[in-house]
């Protein structure tokens, strides 16, 4: 699990370490919910397309 963690902050490009000041934690922060939104937006348009492959099919 750790390793997948790991290479989503490398596609990301955030830095797996813990940020020293708060502008860096709030900019941390920030991309990790975009990358995650985006993520999230992918899995939801892949679904919405087979769902509607699927209802064409009936």
């Amino acid at each position: 699990m750790s390793d997948t963690i790991m290479q989503f902050f490398e596609l990301v490009g955030v830095s797996a370490s813990a940020p020293e000041t708060f502008p860096e934690l709030i900019t941390w922060f920030v991309y990790i919910f975009v990358a995650v939104m985006l993520v999230l937006g992918v899995f939801h348009v892949i679904g919405n397309i087979v769902n509607t492959f699927f209802s064409i099919r009936r």
